[in-house]
């Protein structure tokens, strides 16, 4: 198979993303930049230059009609927990199927190529003894996700390797895929109208994703590589609660992506 190039790589992620928002408009769908994407979009007004994937979040009722659409028809493939491709994600990986991903991880998903990433906004209630029982439910889940999921590596210190090891051995029954619906079952199971607090809980900043609903509750174009795309009115509160400083760039040893995975062009 033939590697894509960097602009190829990132021109095909745009592509999705553009699908995306064509089939989110026809569907009344309502989704968002997020995460390191959002600080793209405030900061260099496009993807961070080091950056090499798009972050999208949606609230949690469009984030569960995504599965009600046709993607193939759009040239897409959508991988979620349920989907029966062997994702070891609890969100969703909305897929290029002219491409083939392979990830530096010791699981894999079928049909897995350039991708989206989408994460759901889930309305919490952290104060109630349920909701905090959920929430350390979920962190405990998403700990072990990680033991099934993160390979062993010769650059890793040999006392973490250990330990990863260990925990792979005491995980090795529980199959990755049970891990990811159990915990987008249990965000899902925390929405209640009347929470007043969201968040991406099957993001990885824990408590720092926790933020006013209200935060999400009105959108605003932004421009991103040339288009315009929404982004919550919010993004200031929301993006310092999860990196503080956002607006200055790391030190240049640290603009480096954090991602491992090669992209090909698909032989069929």
């Amino acid at each position: 198979m033939k590697r894509l190039s960097p602009e190829e790589l990132r021109s095909v992620q745009l592509d999705v993303l553009d699908r995306l928002a064509s089939v989110s408009k026809r569907e009344d769908l309502t989704f968002f930049l997020y995460y390191g994407t959002l600080i793209g979009a405030i900061r260099h007004k496009g993807m961070i230059p080091w950056d090499d994937d798009i972050d999208v979040a949606m609230p949690r009722e469009s984030f569960d009609a995504l599965q009600t659409v046709n993607w193939e028809q759009h040239g897409l493939r959508l991988i979620t927990p349920e989907s029966g491709h062997g994702s070891p994600y609890a969100f969703v990986k909305l897929c290029d199927t002219r491409t083939v991903v392979k990830e530096g991880i010791d699981f894999h998903a079928q049909g897995l190529g350039v991708n989206v990433d989408i994460f759901p906004i889930d309305l919490i209630d952290e104060n109630s003894f349920s909701g905090r029982m959920k929430m350390a439910a979920i962190q405990l889940l998403q700990r072990a996700q990680a033991f099934k999921v993160v390979s062993l590596s010769s650059s890793r210190a040999l006392h973490k390797n250990a330990v990863l090891s260990a925990g792979k051995a005491a995980l090795f029954l529980f199959p990755v895929t049970l891990l990811a619906r159990q915990i987008n079952g249990l965000a899902r199971s925390m929405n209640a109208q009347h929470n007043v607090r969201a968040a991406s809980i099957l993001g990885p900043y824990g408590k720092r994703e926790i933020v006013d609903a209200r935060h999400f509750e009105e959108l605003v174009d932004v421009e991103f590589e040339g288009r315009k795309i929404p982004a919550p009115r919010d993004y200031d509160r929301i993006l310092s609660k999860l990196y503080g400083d956002y607006m200055t760039p790391p030190p240049p040893e640290k603009q480096v992506t954090h991602h491992a995975f090669e992209a090909f062009w698909r032989e069929d």
